[in-house]
């Protein structure tokens, strides 16, 4: 099983292996933020997580929501 992940990534392109890293650290991350657990009150749209998810992934620091008031210590590491 290990040999056919290395073979895979070892045939694509590294542009694909950066954008793919990309989406799937996205996807976690808004899987997370997601969470109730990770909101003080209710929880976020899954649309606002997905975008405070892109925005701290690419460092822009931009949020639909306060940041400090609407996650726990969960949702803000």
């Amino acid at each position: 099983m290990k040999r056919k992940w290395a073979r895979l990534f070892q045939k694509m392109h590294p542009a694909w292996i950066i954008i793919l890293s990309y989406l799937l650290m996205t996807l976690l991350g808004t899987f997370f933020l997601a969470l109730p657990v990770a909101t003080v009150g209710e929880a976020i749209a899954p649309l606002d997580a997905f975008f405070t998810a892109t925005s701290a992934l690419c460092v822009t620091g931009l949020a639909v929501v306060d940041v400090g008031s609407t996650f726990t210590v969960f949702g803000r590491r």
